[in-house]
């Protein structure tokens, strides 16, 4: 028994030298005690929870939250801009900055030459005028606080009567639709200011208006509305090509061309039937509005709609009306105004 004693203590003594060389430390456990690894933090409690009111008013989010503004009302986002006939008021043209509800003259300003065409520069926030001065033509560009920044481009000869200004924003390009001209400015590349021109030798075509998608970033391509052949071509500026074969034709009488964000046409005239072409497969869908006499512009307002400004007479102080049309034939009128004398739009 003696023995047994004392080998029992000699083993106990050789657990505990055996413990203390490695780094173990040996502890009586109670019934609620679990073990601790010496190497992983012990748990945080989490504090009791309570629950507080408290003003919105008081509180601060910071310098760098940004909290998104109120819807805004119908029609203030966009800013319409119209130019008026060339001599109605004074001598020159003036262009009328638009209220977007009502349609009243928020303010106008002269230009100090007829023009009764224009376009708009989005991405310069500048609206551009042809300048029909005698002996040539000019392009002016004014900027929005009423500076005229000009010539932009001078063209070579004279445009007719009925010519349209149109920038294309893909390609960066000047184009002015002149009946049996079509002249094309390239505004982006070494060759800056440089003017070729689509001439009819045979006179086929009739080109009396131009568009292109409105998107940033979006299809280079022209599209040129042909009156003669009642048709739509499309116009590659980097290889200078025309399509032979129209992308639309069977038109009705058209002299105005727009387009959508969708990349759906839009035509108009001189008449109350409207053209909406689709997209996915260029067949033409006619509508007829009869409070139409004069289609003036058509211009992108959405994915699938338009702006259509249209005057309902003849009569210079007659009734204009602004609609937004869709492409599935909606319509919605924004303003109907007497005493317009507007002959291009431009939405910006």
């Amino acid at each position: 028994m003696k023995k047994f004693l004392i080998a029992v203590l000699i083993l106990t003594f050789i657990c505990l030298f055996v413990a203390s060389c490695t780094g173990y430390n040996i502890s009586l456990l109670d019934d609620d005690d679990s073990y601790d690894d010496p190497d992983v933090p012990p748990p945080v409690e989490d504090p009791p929870y309570t629950l507080s009111v408290v003003d919105p008013g008081t509180l601060d989010l910071g310098e760098n939250i940004d909290e998104p503004a109120p819807p805004p009302v119908k029609g203030e986002d966009t800013k319409y801009y119209a130019l008026n006939k060339p001599g109605f008021y004074e001598a020159g043209t003036t262009v009328d900055a638009i209220n977007g509800l009502t349609g009243e003259v928020i303010r106008s300003f002269h230009l100090g030459f007829d023009s009764q065409t224009m376009t708009g520069m989005r991405d310069e926030f500048a609206l551009v005028f042809l300048d029909r001065n005698g002996s040539h033509d000019d392009i002016n560009m004014a900027q929005l606080d009423d500076r005229i920044l000009g010539p932009l481009v001078e063209l070579p000869t004279n445009v007719r009567e009925e010519g349209k200004v149109h920038y294309a924003r893909n390609a960066d390009t000047m184009i002015t639709a002149s009946e049996y001209e079509v002249y094309f400015t390239d505004l982006y590349s070494a060759t800056v200011g440089t003017t070729w021109v689509l001439e009819e030798e045979d006179f086929e075509h009739c080109w009396l208006d131009a568009t292109s998608d409105p998107n940033p970033y979006g299809d280079p391509t022209i599209y040129l509305l042909d009156a003669m052949g009642r048709a739509i071509h499309e116009y590659d500026t980097a290889t200078r090509h025309l399509s032979p074969t129209p992308v639309v034709s069977g038109l009705t009488d058209s002299s105005v061309l727009g387009i959508d964000y969708e990349g759906n046409l839009y035509t108009g005239s001189d008449s109350p039937v409207l053209a909406i072409i689709s997209a996915v497969d260029r067949i033409p869908m006619y509508m007829s509005i009869p409070e139409i006499h004069r289609t003036i512009a058509i211009e992108p307002a959405s994915e699938n709609s338009v702006y259509l400004l249209y005057s309902t007479s003849d009569a210079s102080k007659g009734g204009t009306v602004l609609e937004r049309v869709w492409s599935d034939g909606t319509r919605e009128e924004i303003f109907n105004i007497l005493n317009a004398p507007w002959v291009d739009f431009i939405p910006m």
